[in-house]
């Protein structure tokens, strides 16, 4: 998982856009695009998050753990927040709620698909995804077992 850090240096090292539909897939989300080369890309689906018993907002806000607590407040733990036309890069919340995983990959690490960002290497695709569309599994913060949106409830919010 991505320390608030690592959220913190990609966001210095990317341009951002938005986008209701990534490579014509229908998917809303997030393209972050390295500045020093363009052919570099990382997409963020806008998966939402799990809250009160059900996925809300799917397509209009994107929400990814980080692995680090916020100071003071064991409770919360920072991630990356964003919708169309805001992006936080070290916002922070309660560790209860079930957001997405994008993980880092650690050094000598090249099963799975990765773009290098900030001298990060970055997963392409989120924990439990198919495709880098795919919003994968959702997580509570420290929770080893994800689950599907099917199990999480209607998308609708």
């Amino acid at each position: 998982m991505p320390t608030k850090d690592e959220f913190e240096a990609l966001g210095d090292a990317v341009n951002t856009s938005w986008t209701s539909d990534y490579k014509n897939s229908g998917i809303a989300g997030l393209i972050c695009t390295d500045k020093e080369d363009s052919s570099k890309i990382l997409f963020f689906p806008a998966a939402a998050g799990l809250g009160d018993g059900y996925i809300g907002y799917v397509g209009s806000y994107g929400y990814y753990w980080s692995s680090s607590l916020k100071n003071n407040y064991v409770d919360y733990a920072h991630r990356l927040l964003f919708r169309q036309s805001f992006i936080d890069w070290t916002d922070f919340t309660e560790r209860h709620h079930g957001h997405s995983i994008r993980p880092v990959l650690a050094s000598g690490d090249s099963e799975r698909p990765y773009v290098e960002i900030a001298g990060i290497k970055w997963s392409t695709m989120n924990i439990g995804a198919s495709t880098e569309t795919d919003a994968g599994l959702y997580f509570q913060w420290g929770d080893i077992q994800g689950y599907t949106a099917s199990q999480c409830g209607s998308g609708e919010g």
